[in-house]
C-alpha cells in the first residue's frame, strides 16, 4: 500500500482520519486530494441493500427478537487456540440469550473441528454479498475480527464488537459505535451488557453514497 502510494498521481482519502494518517507519513500537500471522497464501500452497501437476499438459515429458522451477527476469520484469533476458545465460550453464553448466526469459513471451521470446539450457537456456510447485507441490516448488533464487517456495520447503523485487539478504523471507536474487545471471553460478554441500544449514528464518517462520482469527477479533470 505504501509504495502504491507513492507512485501515484493522486490519493483520495474516504475519511478525515485517512488524510491525516498520511500527512503522518509525509505526505502533507503531496499527492492527496484535500476533498474526502468518502468511501465506494458505502456506495455499494446503499445500492445492494435494495437487493438483498434472504440467506437460508433466516428462511429456516424464527428470530422474533432479532440475532446477533458474528464472523471469525483473522489468524491471530484462529491460529491460537486459547482465544479462538475464549470467543466461541463467549458467543455460546450469548447465544443462549440472543441467537448467534455465524457465517463460518471453511479454515475456521476446520479449526473448531480440530480442536474438538463446542458449538450452540447457529453455524451457516459463507454466504454471498447480497446475503450478508441482510444479515447487516437486520441484525441487533455484529462481533466480528473483519476489517470491512466492522465498516459495514456502521453504513447499516449497528455497533460493532471488535474481536481483535486493534483496528484500522479508529474514528469508529472513538465514536463509541465500535469497541475493540479482544478475545476475552469475560470482557466480550461485559460488552455485550454495556452496548447503548439507543446509540445514534449520525455522523458521515465515510460520505454520503456518491463517492464514486467524486473520485470520477476529480480523475476527469486530471485527465484535462
Amino acid at each position: 500500500r505504501i509504495l502504491t502510494d507513492r507512485i501515484s498521481t493522486v490519493l483520495f482519502c474516504p475519511t478525515a482520519q485517512a488524510i491525516e494518517n498520511l500527512k503522518i507519513e509525509g505526505y502533507d500537500n503531496i499527492n492527496i486530494d484535500k476533498n474526502i471522497s468518502g468511501d465506494v464501500m458505502y456506495d455499494a452497501a446503499l445500492f445492494y441493500k435494495q437487493r438483498a437476499k434472504m440467506p437460508t438459515i433466516i428462511q429456516e429458522q424464527s428470530f422474533p427478537d432479532g440475532f446477533v451477527l458474528s464472523t471469525i476469520h483473522r489468524a491471530e484469533n484462529t491460529d491460537d487456540p486459547q482465544r479462538l476458545k475464549s470467543i466461541i465460550d463467549a458467543l455460546n453464553i450469548l447465544h443462549k440469550k440472543t441467537p448467534v448466526i455465524l457465517p463460518l469459513h471453511p479454515r475456521t471451521k476446520g479449526i473448531i473441528n480440530s480442536l474438538g470446539l463446542e458449538i450452540d450457537f447457529f453455524i451457516t456456510e459463507p454466504v454471498g454479498y447480497l446475503e450478508m447485507v441482510y444479515l447487516l441490516e437486520n441484525c441487533k448488533f455484529v462481533m466480528s475480527d473483519s476489517g470491512g464487517v466492522q465498516k459495514e456495520a456502521y453504513f447499516f447503523n449497528k455497533q460493532c464488537l471488535i474481536l481483535r485487539d486493534e483496528t484500522e478504523w479508529t474514528e469508529l471507536v472513538e465514536y463509541g459505535s465500535n469497541v475493540v474487545v479482544g478475545a476475552n471471553t469475560d470482557i466480550i460478554l461485559a460488552a455485550v451488557d454495556s452496548l447503548d441500544s439507543s446509540k445514534e449514528f449520525d455522523v458521515n464518517f465515510y460520505g454520503t453514497g456518491d463517492s464514486a462520482e467524486k473520485i470520477i469527477s476529480t480523475l476527469l479533470e486530471y485527465d484535462e
